[in-house]
């Protein structure tokens, strides 16, 4: 039986996702969860994310397709960095 997420596993999954890559997607966070034995469907964790993006632990960018999320106080310290790594600058 596979084990059911919840915020906090999401939260977990994503920082250690965000600690190996600076960057995460909600597909990356669901094969993660998958791989390690959950159940996740990826609008479940979208939805989960979105909540932790409000709770103020990440923040986002909109590629026009869908959001790559950072840990929000990385946001603060090199967003102008981490915008030039995504565009490929």
């Amino acid at each position: 039986m596979m084990k059911r997420i919840d915020l906090d596993i999401v939260r977990r999954a994503t920082e250690e996702l965000l600690l190996d890559n600076m960057y995460t997607t909600t597909l990356d966070v669901k094969n993660y969860l998958r791989e390690k034995g959950f159940f996740a469907l990826q609008a479940d964790v979208s939805d989960m994310m979105d909540e932790l993006y409000h709770l103020g632990f990440l923040w986002f960018e909109f590629t026009g397709a869908f959001r790559i999320y950072l840990f929000a106080e990385e946001v603060h310290h090199g967003l102008t960095e981490v915008s030039a790594y995504l565009n490929g600058e």
